[in-house]
């Protein structure tokens, strides 16, 4: 693979995921991860980083249709930029994530 068609390689460092009722039928839950992300070439504008800070916060819930089978829907908001570490001011980028997704064994 050619090293511009790699956008980046990212790590989260530190997360958490808190059910309120965890030993019931359906379980809201409180999401979050911090990290940092590197690539090749500055993002997400040029003369700006290469080294990116991340970090997502979401809620969701999830339903147990049995022990092993479950759906879950949540919202994440992340973000990534560079805390204005680079030669120009650098806009961050936000996103806003919609999953649903179903969990046939554990």
């Amino acid at each position: 693979m050619a090293e511009h068609d790699r956008l980046r390689e990212r790590f989260q460092s530190l997360g958490y995921k808190l059910s309120a009722f965890p030993h019931k039928h359906i379980q809201p839950f409180v999401t979050g991860l911090s990290g940092f992300a590197v690539s090749p070439r500055d993002i997400p504008v040029f003369n700006s980083s290469s080294i990116n800070y991340t970090f997502e916060f979401g809620a969701g819930v999830e339903i147990y249709q049995s022990h092993r089978r479950s759906v879950q829907m949540e919202y994440r908001y992340h973000h990534l930029g560079n805390t204005s570490s680079g030669n120009v001011a650098n806009p961050g980028v936000d996103s806003g994530v919609l999953k649903v997704s179903y969990s046939f064994g554990r």
